[in-house]
């Protein structure tokens, strides 16, 4: 009697985890996530390498998860949550993904009439995320922009990457290393923390070199564009981004220690 109690809640138990496991695997489950990164929209070409570049780039920081309209399961492993949807702009159901949680939201649908009415919908659930948009279209990249400065709009740059790299042979590598998550030198970015005075940008330039073989290459403060090659004279205060090419991302930088270097 007791081996057969035994069998039958190995049974029940087995059987909780396998519903668990198709729950999962078919995107019906209500996720209870923070400070997340959403993928919205799934491309047979391009979102496979977009998943395992960010996996790469977080190290388990941050959890990725993708919402489809499409897929009917998981195309992706284990370690990437999969939400199915009916609709990418319905408020209910986009937030069993917890849309208002995440932290970074990708739109990158076939169309870009979709993906540019989703970026809309996303921006108003959840206007503290940081939206980066794909498009082909510039019109439609520009209008984006246009209703939401904050988001980050993306296009093709392999026609202008053709023109480039005639002019300047070998211009077409150096742009997929910067971009590249994979070894070898890429772009990374950091921001400026709250407690310090303002300083140059000449004060760090020397010390990011010295200290971690990190070439800045840009700057973005506070309610301006990104200045690609910033003089020497840029003033910055917390808040503001530097860009810099460096073979891993720089972690725990002792700021104090690098301004007075």
């Amino acid at each position: 009697c007791g081996v057969g109690l035994f069998a039958l809640s190995v049974g029940r138990i087995a059987v909780f985890f396998t519903d668990f496991w198709r729950t999962n695997r078919r995107g019906k489950q209500n996720l209870n996530l923070e400070n997340h990164i959403i993928v919205i929209g799934i491309n047979s070409a391009r979102t496979p390498h977009l998943i395992e570049m960010l996996k790469r780039e977080e190290q388990g920081r941050r959890e990725v998860v993708v919402v489809s309209c499409e897929y009917e399961e998981s195309p992706f492993g284990a370690d990437v949550h999969f939400v199915r949807v009916n609709s990418f702009t319905d408020a209910t159901e986009m937030e069993r993904s917890n849309l208002s949680k995440a932290s970074a939201v990708i739109v990158d649908t076939d169309l870009d009439d979709a993906t540019l009415t989703i970026s809309l919908f996303v921006a108003e659930q959840n206007s503290d995320a940081h939206l980066v948009a794909h498009f082909e279209d510039s019109i439609k990249r520009d209008l984006l922009h246009k209703y939401c400065p904050n988001s980050e709009c993306i296009s093709s740059l392999s026609t202008e990457l053709v023109a480039k790299s005639v002019m300047d042979k070998g211009s077409s590598f150096i742009h997929s290393e910067l971009v590249s998550a994979h070894e070898g030198q890429t772009q990374y970015s950091i921001e400026v923390p709250k407690g310090l005075d303002r300083f140059s940008l000449e004060s760090v330039y020397s010390s990011f070199k010295k200290q971690h073989e990190a070439t800045i290459i840009a700057t973005q403060q506070k309610d301006q564009s990104c200045k690609v090659n910033p003089s020497l004279e840029t003033q910055l205060t917390s808040g503001d981004v530097i860009y810099y090419i460096a073979d891993e991302r720089i972690v725990d930088l002792n700021w104090q220690k690098t301004i007075l270097n």
